[in-house]
C-alpha cells in the first residue's frame, strides 16, 4: 500500500536535532505518509536512534518462548498472549480456507480463518517486531462502539469456537470460559436473550459454560452500551 506522501530528511551528524523532527511528524493529524531518512555517513549516534525508532516497543506480551511452535486454538485458548500479533501465512493455505460469506455481517475476524488453519496446521510464532507504527495517545478501545454488523461478526467467531473447540476445556478453561462471555457479550449487543443464545450452541458442555457466563456476558455488554453513550454524547 502506497503513501499520499514522502517525507525526506537528509542528515549528517545531526543526532541532536533529528529528533525535533521525528516529534514533529508524530504531532502530525494526516498520517498517510512515510519518512525517509537519507544518512550521508554521520559518526555519532544518529544510526542507533534511528533503530530505536524503527525496532519500537512490543505491544503486549511476548509469546513463552522466542520460537514457539503451537496451533492457533493451542496460542488463544492456552497461552492467551496480549497484544496484537501480526504475521503470514502461505498463500496456497489460506486459499483452502477462505474467509465464510455470511449476509448478516460485513466484518469476521480473522481468527475464524485461524482456527480453521489449526486443524492441520501449526504456526511458528517468534518474538520479533515486525511491523512499527504510531498509537494515538488516549485512543479508546473501538469494540465498545461496534455497530450491529461488526457484533454479528463476532458472535459468530465465538459460537464457532464454543462449538468446534470444546473439547479444549480441560487444557484451557479460562480461555473458553473468556469466550463464552465474549459470545454472550455480542449476543446480547445483537438484543438475542438467554434462550437463543443457549440455542446458538451444539453440546451440553458449551451450554454449560455458557450458563455460567451469562452474568457476566450481560454486565460486558452493559459496559459496552454506556460506553456508547458517551462516545455518542461527545462525539
Amino acid at each position: 500500500m502506497r503513501n499520499v506522501f514522502t517525507v525526506f530528511t537528509s542528515t549528517y551528524n545531526r543526532a541532536n536535532t533529528l529528533s525535533r523532527v521525528y516529534e514533529s511528524l508524530k504531532a502530525q493529524t494526516f498520517r498517510d505518509f512515510e519518512w525517509l531518512i537519507v544518512d550521508d555517513g554521520s559518526t555519532d549516534s544518529t544510526r542507533d536512534i534511528v533503530r530505536e525508532w524503527q525496532e519500537g516497543r512490543l505491544v503486549g506480551d511476548k509469546f513463552d518462548r522466542d520460537i514457539l511452535d503451537a496451533d492457533e486454538a493451542e496460542m488463544y485458548l492456552r497461552y492467551r498472549p496480549r497484544g496484537e500479533k501480526w504475521g503470514f501465512q502461505r498463500t496456497d493455505v489460506l486459499r483452502q480456507h477462505p474467509f465464510p460469506v455470511t449476509p448478516n455481517a460485513k466484518f469476521v475476524p480473522e481468527s475464524v480463518v485461524w482456527f480453521a488453519l489449526s486443524r492441520r496446521f501449526k504456526t511458528r510464532f517468534i518474538n520479533e517486531v515486525l511491523r512499527v507504527y504510531y498509537i494515538r495517545d488516549g485512543a479508546q478501545d473501538h469494540l465498545s462502539y461496534l455497530n450491529a454488523n461488526v457484533l454479528w461478526g463476532r458472535a459468530f467467531f465465538y459460537r464457532q469456537v464454543l462449538n468446534e473447540f470444546v473439547d479444549w476445556l480441560g487444557k484451557a478453561p479460562i480461555g473458553l470460559f473468556l469466550c463464552s462471555i465474549n459470545f454472550s457479550r455480542y449476543s446480547f449487543g445483537l438484543g438475542k436473550g438467554p434462550l437463543s443464545q443457549f440455542k446458538d450452541l451444539n453440546t451440553l458442555r458449551a451450554r454449560a459454560l455458557l450458563g455460567g457466563s451469562l452474568p457476566l456476558g450481560f454486565l460486558m455488554y452493559l459496559r459496552d452500551r454506556s460506553h456508547a453513550l458517551r462516545h455518542s454524547l461527545t462525539g
